[in-house]
């Protein structure tokens, strides 16, 4: 879809990256915070950011009274939702394009003036116990969330401390973390919609007026996170239930790899795309899974590709044997160029599908921008993905597909004893 993107200065140093939809009748709004777990400075202060994300919602200077804030954003139909990463918190709004303003000014008081009252932390104490606890008992998340920890150690520490840490956050430490972390200086907002530039005017005065008299503080500057040593291993996060077994293998290297990142892309098609991808489709016909799934993530710290599925105890073995004989297969270059056809017409299919919302371009540029990373735009990635040949993806599976680069986590009942197996079949097939 035709857009165009800018970015512009405001007050306090705050900046805002503006995407401009021709034709769209809705609007995307975010302010997107240098504010994530990365930032904490010490690792018992692990849950303050989305403590403070959820404390947002409940009061502010503006609205005391937290159903008549969500009363508000909601009289129309908006929608709006928080989220707390490793690396963001940010806040977003979607809605009727005239509706903007109004909701701006309802953004603006949320995150710079939230009423932070003792009996509304000891509430949001209790769902954030409750959300954390979902996370422990799913093994699913598990086998991902434990894996995260052995790479990146400080993301992801142990749930039952995190849980532990969350009810000695006092009064003091929200402030001061709110302090460190919520000036204007350290959020971009993100506006995606249909406004000419004499209306854009007309928002970026509204946005200035709004920031009048909110906190600075500064720019919270990227480091990346120190790597662990995982290469090789197997971990076992130990299961909550006995009648499921669960694997996930990730190949990482460290830092953003914009070379291979393409390539990757085609590789997750050609394993686990729609129904055709052929570790997906072997994986269902030998009756050893309903379903393979992989992916990719390029970012500031790592970039990975990972796979990963569940099935019977007795079933686990086999399935990994053949998801990592197939690996092998595809970096051998034992794949027929219709199945690298197939694969670019699919991923380039689900770009040009994906951007249709401003939610979507919006997800496409925000989180990089916010860390002050670039991102072509979706045709460019598309030329990228175009481009991407049977060399190309040679070149990312003999340095991502290997044994000394990955890391398996497992998940089920008498796992933690079995870990010859399916070190054998590692080293058998991607030595």
């Amino acid at each position: 879809m035709q857009h165009e993107v800018s970015e512009h200065e405001l007050a306090g140093g705050a900046r805002l990256l503006f995407i401009r939809i021709p034709n769209t009748i809705t609007f995307y709004w975010g302010s997107y915070f240098r504010a994530g777990y990365r930032f904490v400075n010490k690792i018992q202060d692990y849950e303050l950011p989305h403590l403070a994300e959820h404390l947002a919602f409940e009061g502010t200077k503006q609205y005391p009274d937290d159903i008549k804030f969500k009363v508000e954003v909601e009289r129309d139909g908006a929608y709006y939702n928080a989220t707390t990463g490793f690396n963001l918190v940010k806040y977003y709004f979607e809605g009727g394009r005239d509706e903007l303003r109004r909701i701006i000014s309802l953004n603006m008081s949320q995150i710079y003036e939230p009423l932070l009252r003792p009996n509304d932390m000891a509430q949001e104490k209790q769902v954030i116990t409750r959300e954390l606890g979902q996370k422990k008992e799913n093994d699913n998340i598990q086998a991902r969330y434990v894996g995260y920890n052995t790479i990146i150690p400080k993301m992801n520490p142990d749930i039952s401390q995190r849980i532990e840490w969350l009810q000695g956050v006092s009064l003091d430490d929200m402030k001061r973390y709110r302090r460190e972390f919520y000036g204007t200086a350290n959020t971009m907002f993100l506006l995606a919609g249909d406004y000419s530039d004499a209306e854009l005017a007309g928002i970026i005065a509204h946005i200035n007026d709004e920031l009048v008299g909110k906190p600075k503080g500064s720019l919270r500057p990227v480091v990346p996170a120190k790597i662990g040593d995982f290469g090789g291993k197997i971990i076992t996060p130990r299961p909550f239930r006995d009648n499921q077994s669960i694997f996930y293998l990730t190949f990482v290297h460290a830092g953003r790899d914009l070379v291979h990142e393409p390539a990757l892309s085609i590789l997750d098609a050609l394993c686990t795309g729609g129904l055709s991808g052929r570790v997906h489709d072997k994986a269902r016909k030998a009756g050893l899974a309903y379903g393979v799934g992989s992916g990719f993530e390029v970012d500031s710290d790592t970039s990975e590709f990972y796979l990963g599925s569940q099935t019977d105890i007795g079933q686990l073995e086999p399935l990994f044997e053949l998801v990592v004989r197939e690996l092998a297969e595809i970096r051998a270059g034992n794949f027929d160029d219709s199945e690298l056809d197939w694969a670019k017409g699919y991923k380039i299919g689900r770009v040009r599908r994906g951007g249709q919302t401003p939610a979507d371009f919006a997800d496409w540029y925000g989180n990089l921008a916010a860390l002050g990373l670039s991102n072509e735009n979706p045709e460019e990635w598309v030329g990228k993905l175009r481009a991407v040949d049977r060399q190309a993806i040679m070149r990312a599976t003999q340095k991502y597909l290997r044994h000394d680069v990955s890391l398996l986590s497992l998940v089920g009942k008498g796992l933690e004893q079995n870990h010859t197996a399916y070190q054998g079949i590692l080293s058998k097939y991607l030595a």
